[in-house]
């Protein structure tokens, strides 16, 4: 989604929610991400908010770490041990926060 709207600096969206977001550190091929720089204005288009676990893989991290660096203006949550975000890691199928965000803010 960063990609793709830093890349199109037309278009507005009303939201977008970021869940353990990868700029493609640690891919075994990160071409994907090769050149792309992401549109500090972004924040303008689009209301922003990161979400990040303190325990998840270092590339993400990185990349959360790197994305708040470029977009002060999003909003950030952090998660104390949700890992990934994935079932393994938060042993269960539910996120209500993840829905109270969507829903709420």
């Amino acid at each position: 989604m960063l990609k793709w709207l830093s890349a199109h600096m037309d278009v507005k969206v009303d939201k977008i929610v970021l869940v353990a977001p990868s700029l493609g550190y640690g891919w075994d091929d990160g071409s994907f991400f090769e050149g792309f720089k992401i549109d500090q204005n972004l924040t303008s288009r689009a209301s922003i908010t990161i979400l990040h676990s303190d325990n998840d893989r270092e590339d993400i991290q990185r990349s959360t770490k790197e994305i708040r660096a470029t977009l002060p203006k999003a909003s950030y949550v952090e998660f104390h041990n949700y890992g990934h975000f994935c079932i393994e890691d938060m042993h269960t199928e539910k996120f209500p926060e993840l829905v109270d965000i969507i829903v709420n803010d």
